[in-house]
């Protein structure tokens, strides 16, 4: 017998500004909580944190935060306006 996946999303609108990152922080703890999965917190806050961050800094407003749950599989993901394409740094060697 098959059993039926359910879909949970959430989507924000986040302004760019100094406080962006603590709000995103707020919205996935509130969203994890919900969804019975407090364990998650700390990591899903730390990626998110870094992403919202990066978004801040180096792109333009709004930022969207999105966080998706589709059976036991989460998935995160952070956007923004900015025209321009990543910068690749390339490879690091080491010696």
């Amino acid at each position: 017998m098959l059993t039926a996946l359910t879909l949970r999303e959430v989507t924000w609108t986040l302004q760019g500004d100094d406080r962006s990152v603590a709000a995103a922080r707020e919205h996935a703890r509130t969203a994890l909580t919900s969804w019975g999965l407090a364990s998650l917190i700390d990591d899903v806050t730390l990626v998110i944190s870094e992403l919202v961050t990066n978004s801040v800094v180096h792109a333009a407003p709004p930022i969207l935060l999105s966080l998706h749950l589709y059976g036991q599989a989460l998935r995160g993901e952070v956007s923004d306006h900015c025209c321009t394409k990543p910068l690749s740094l390339g490879t690091c060697q080491t010696s």
